[in-house]
């Protein structure tokens, strides 16, 4: 029988959260690369763009 107090409640609800978290970010890193592989990485950094800053 699983535990229902409350703070063992709150851990698990904390620790979904970072779940979240983690595949919220991994998702972004994922959409980022797909986005620069799509548009080419020649038309992302043009030549001499490391010279702007």
């Amino acid at each position: 029988m699983p535990d229902s107090t409350p703070q063992s409640s709150s851990q698990d609800e904390q620790q979904e959260r970072r779940r979240q978290l983690r595949g919220l970010i991994f998702l972004a890193m994922a959409v980022l690369v797909f986005s620069l592989l799509r548009a080419g990485i020649h038309h992302v950094f043009t030549p001499g763009w490391w010279r702007v800053w």
